[in-house]
């Protein structure tokens, strides 16, 4: 699902395993899964054999109602991810999953209709990868073709660890997912350096000596709490562009035609987001 550096210890490989113990906001729901439709829908309508490009293997994703004529083709940097996630038996048209770089898509040239994918963005390792990405996916569109995205977009007003502790000390958090955002959000200082995933578990670390008596005390899962291992010894960085952000990386080759909000937790900052080509 995430393209990384190869000299990167990538949390993928773990993500995979644990993929059904991965919640909202990190992993899309039921509304994700309509916004993205609502944003595509009108145009599928429009093509007799849809040629469709999934940014990493989302099941959710994969797993839209795709018309049976459609194509989909989707490109993973993670084999594991592939390998465990990608569901390749339930879809409900003809596809595939390839193990490539988005930077380099195994794709030709104005040949897909629609794009798609759920935080792409967020997991470059910073933003000197914006522009090769977006650059590739411009190539790879039609000119009419579309691509939708989800974000998870820092606020302009940026929180800090002091709040993040302060809202979570007093049950203002209500999932373990939203919290390791949150912290992700505050402890990055600027897009071009990014914030170390294994700065995330250090924090919670030190937040939740004892996972158990935390898990109890929040009524939340441990083994949700647990997941954040995956981020044990990574050197991997992700990337939490704002709104403003994320217009100026797409300047001269997208514009953004229509932004969705979903209503769950921290909905206001994962908006869908639906883009035009620019010529």
């Amino acid at each position: 699902m995430v393209p990384v550096k190869s000299a990167q210890k990538s949390p993928w490989s773990q993500h995979a395993k644990q993929w059904s113990l991965v919640g909202s906001p990190l992993r899309p729901c039921a509304e994700d899964s309509n916004l993205y439709w609502n944003l595509i829908g009108d145009l599928i309508a429009g093509l007799a054999a849809p040629q469709v490009l999934l940014l990493g293997v989302t099941p959710e994703l994969a797993l839209l109602p795709w018309p049976g004529t459609s194509q989909l083709t989707a490109v993973d940097m993670n084999q594991s991810m592939i390998d465990r996630v990608w569901p390749a038996s339930d879809l409900s048209c003809d596809g595939e999953a390839l193990c490539a770089k988005w930077q380099q898509l195994p794709l030709a040239s104005d040949s897909v209709d629609i794009v798609v994918g759920d935080g792409p963005i967020n997991v470059l390792p910073d933003s000197s990868e914006y522009k090769t990405v977006i650059d590739e996916l411009h190539r790879a569109l039609r000119a009419n073709g579309r691509l939708v995205l989800r974000f998870f977009a820092s606020p302009d007003g940026q929180e800090n660890m002091e709040q993040v502790r302060a809202a979570l000390d007093t049950g203002r958090i209500g999932s373990m997912h939203a919290l390791k955002w949150r912290i992700a959000m505050a402890l990055q200082t600027s897009i071009a350096d990014g914030v170390a995933v294994s700065g995330i578990r250090d924090c919670l670390n030190d937040w939740m000596p004892d996972r158990q008596a935390a898990a109890d005390r929040l009524d939340w899962p441990v083994e949700a709490i647990n997941t954040i291992d995956a981020y044990k010894g990574s050197t991997v960085t992700y990337t939490f562009p704002t709104l403003t952000e994320i217009e100026a990386a797409i300047s001269g080759r997208f514009q953004i035609d229509r932004i969705c909000y979903p209503c769950y937790e921290l909905g206001e900052r994962c908006p869908v987001i639906r883009f035009d080509r620019i010529p």
